[in-house]
């Protein structure tokens, strides 16, 4: 999923805007 795409791409702790972006985008909070 576009999670493990992120993960993938920037590590699990990627910017942080790309992070909301991911929660939104993954029907997180």
């Amino acid at each position: 999923n576009i999670v493990e795409y992120l993960d993938a791409t920037y590590g699990p702790g990627g910017p942080e805007a790309d992070e909301a972006e991911v929660a939104r985008a993954d029907g997180g909070e």
